[in-house]
């Protein structure tokens, strides 16, 4: 919002997130924790009235579904094509690029030609 900085993310990445935003005004979100609202509700209360932009190719339809259910006519779901933060981004260093390492089997699980089989059936 223009007043909050608030990053939800779930349990897979709460030490990343506590880590890489010490120092800074955003506010980590945990989400399913004891006392943290969910990310649909808490936009109802906070941003009624308003418009909500996505990223399509990153906000699953069914997701935007479910949010529009509970939002009703209160809350907009606007579709930002090309991404929200990438044009802001100006510091963001290149993508790495670096050669494709195959692990062994005993690493993996399966051979990669098994995989592709799987894959491809």
């Amino acid at each position: 919002t223009a007043s909050q900085a608030l990053l939800w993310t779930d349990s897979r990445y709460f030490l990343q997130a506590a880590e890489q935003l010490k120092g800074t005004e955003w506010i980590l979100m945990q989400q399913f924790q004891p006392g943290v609202p969910d990310l649909p509700e808490w936009l109802l209360e906070h941003l009624r009235g308003r418009r909500v932009g996505v990223d399509p190719a990153l906000l699953p339809a069914e997701t935007a579904d479910a949010w529009r259910a509970v939002w009703g006519a209160e809350v907009a779901l606007v579709e930002i094509m090309g991404g929200l933060v990438d044009p802001l981004w100006r510091t963001r260093p290149e993508d790495p690029c670096r050669p494709i390492q195959v692990h062994p089997a005993a690493l993996a699980g399966e051979s990669v030609r098994s995989k592709l089989q799987r894959v491809r059936a």
